[in-house]
């Protein structure tokens, strides 16, 4: 969606400009929000950047992997 692309463009562009920055993503189940965290992991790491992830509960910390 065009939202899970704002967003995707504003974390990438962080990293590149070395903005200090923290992001949290918030909304409904079925939103698209793993799918877009690991667009954001896949993209990085083939840029050869290290990424870690990490999530609030037991359950989302599993879908991250």
């Amino acid at each position: 969606t065009e939202e899970q692309q704002m967003v995707f463009d504003t974390v990438v562009n962080a990293v590149f400009n070395e903005t200090s920055a923290c992001f949290f993503l918030q909304a409904s189940g079925g939103c698209g929000k793993t799918h877009l965290y690991r667009k954001i992991d896949s993209d990085l790491r083939s840029r050869g950047l290290r990424v870690v992830n990490v999530a609030l509960t037991g359950i989302a910390s599993t879908l991250l992997h």
